[in-house]
């Protein structure tokens, strides 16, 4: 299977649809870069300080790095 993801941000992280769909965006842009197979979906569960996409690339780097268990968590 080819590499999927879908962003998910709650309304409880950010209130406007303009600010979820900011932050859905710099995802997708961080999620560029990874390879990899599978459906994945990737909750946003707080808004980073920062670049945004640089930030979730970093993320994406410690999630892909332990990829060996099915349920990751970033470290927050």
């Amino acid at each position: 299977t080819p590499f999927r993801a879908a962003a998910v941000v709650s309304k409880k992280v950010a209130k406007t649809a303009v600010e979820r769909n900011r932050l859905r965006r710099a995802l997708y842009r961080a999620l560029q870069g990874i390879q990899g197979s599978g459906v994945h979906v990737i909750f946003v569960q707080k808004i980073p300080p920062g670049s945004l996409t640089t930030h979730f690339r970093e993320d994406l780097l410690v999630l892909t790095a332990s990829r060996s268990s099915h349920v990751s968590h970033l470290p927050h």
